[in-house]
């Protein structure tokens, strides 16, 4: 958490998440349950076949995206222009 203090977003506190989480016995007061869809695994295979997916694509898909992500340059789309 201290890693991320100065991002402006809202952090939640990993025990804060566990109400989202299916695997895990909580009481979930005020939360929608179409919410309660985060999961965490070991491996991707594992959280692949967690969230229903084929593992062997959806290691491809990850890696593929995280190798395209560290080669891309960082662009800003958004310009701010001074009147």
């Amino acid at each position: 958490m201290t890693d991320a203090a100065g991002w402006k977003g809202k952090l939640v506190d990993p025990e804060g998440l566990r109400v989202y989480m299916p695997e895990e016995d909580v009481e979930r007061k005020g939360v929608f349950a179409d919410q309660v869809r985060t999961f965490k695994a070991d491996t991707l295979e594992e959280l692949a076949v967690k969230i229903g997916q084929d593992p062997a694509t959806f290691v491809k898909t990850v890696r593929t995206t995280t190798h395209c992500a560290k080669r891309a340059p960082i662009r800003s789309s958004a310009r701010i222009r001074s009147t």
